[in-house]
């Protein structure tokens, strides 16, 4: 469906002369090329709308460009980029009293901050996103910020989260919206890991990805591939995990969504690490792990620097551990993250004992106990 509707805009395209009729062939196409992950093509014809908007200055047309480019800079996993473009696109959509542009640009925002774990910018967004959706008077776009809500609202309360994302899911039925039921799985897997159900995930991560295909959504299939791959290693199922994170990998690889290769090559080291193919799972990371760095995705780079002090630590490599675990416990402290902040220590206190420091080792572990009873 993807590609006959690309056909069919490219042939419009050709029998088109006014430019605002242009423009809107333009945007179309270059949502679907975002979609299927087509990113050279899109980068193409993005150059051509900016082209178009600024040859006649009509600032719809630059907010719809800012939007898009955003939306093209999320494929990539370049958040700081995301950021800039999606508050350039709200500014002028505020401007001109453009109240969907206004929403797709704020939607761009929330899912930057998400990544960034800029948490109180999300909270500080939610509430004008909800006067937004009163005044569009949207369904979709009401069950969109929904799902936003119920994610921040689980940690509070598990059950009223999951019931009402059950309940989104059969109003996104009801429209026969095949992305928003996606979303509304996606949500209730990730709910189902958060409580360790790993096969009530794996269920809801199947029919994701179902409906993902169904759409064209390429860059979701290879997240939705990752979080199959992450689920059955904590089952213990690395030949399917090892299937699922390569699929994975390829996909993302294919349409440049770094965050997502770094997902897939640390997963796939940490398989190699419990399978004791130590070089390899090394190699795996240490890979993931400069991308990471690259994206300057913290929390991700200190649970990489974690899984490779294990597999240092199960090598005898007791320095390299040591190295990697004390950068690791930085960036958990620095993010306050508590537990991940436990479990770098008491991988510091094994190599003290490994070394033959009991002192050391034992306190560390006297430090710990306070927090842990």
């Amino acid at each position: 469906a993807n590609q006959a509707a690309l056909d069919f805009l490219g042939q419009a395209l050709k029998l088109t002369v006014d430019p605002t009729q242009r423009f809107d062939v333009l945007r179309r196409r270059l949502t679907i090329l975002l979609r299927i992950g087509s990113m050279d093509r899109a980068n193409s014809e993005l150059a051509e709308l900016a082209t178009l908007a600024d040859e006649f200055g009509y600032e719809e047309w630059r907010a719809v460009v800012h939007t898009l480019r955003a939306d093209y800079f999320l494929h990539q996993s370049s958040w700081r980029e995301v950021l800039a473009e999606a508050h350039s696109a709200r500014e002028l959509a505020n401007r001109i009293h453009n109240e969907d542009l206004v929403w797709d640009a704020s939607m761009l925002l929330l899912d930057a901050y998400r990544n960034l774990n800029q948490l109180d910018a999300v909270a500080a967004l939610l509430p004008s996103l909800k006067v937004l959706s009163e005044q569009l008077d949207d369904t979709r776009k009401h069950l969109s910020l929904i799902l936003q809500e119920l994610n921040d609202q689980y940690s509070a309360d598990p059950e009223a989260a999951m019931d009402g994302a059950l309940t989104t899911l059969a109003q996104a039925e009801a429209l026969a919206d095949p992305a928003l039921e996606a979303d509304c799985w996606a949500l209730i897997a990730s709910f189902h890991s958060r409580n360790n159900d790993l096969l009530a995930a794996l269920t809801a991560y199947k029919k994701q990805i179902a409906l993902l295909r169904q759409v064209g959504d390429r860059r979701n299939e290879g997240h939705t591939l990752n979080n199959m791959g992450i689920a059955l290693v904590s089952l213990g199922q690395f030949s399917d995990a090892n299937t699922q994170l390569s699929e994975a990998y390829k996909i993302l690889l294919q349409i440049g969504e770094r965050w997502g290769m770094a997902t897939s090559l640390v997963f796939l080291g940490m398989i190699g690490g419990l399978r004791r193919a130590y070089d390899e799972a090394l190699a795996y990371m240490e890979r993931g792990l400069a991308i990471l760095r690259d994206l300057n995705a913290q929390s991700d780079i200190g649970l990489t620097l974690f899984q490779q002090g294990n597999v240092y630590l199960r090598k005898g490599k007791l320095e390299l551990a040591e190295a990697v675990y004390t950068e690791a416990l930085a960036i958990f402290i620095a993010l306050n993250f508590h537990s991940r902040s436990i479990e770098v220590q008491v991988g510091l206190a094994e190599v003290a004992m490994l070394n033959g420091d009991l002192e050391t080792a034992y306190t560390r572990l006297a430090e710990l106990l306070p927090t842990l009873l």
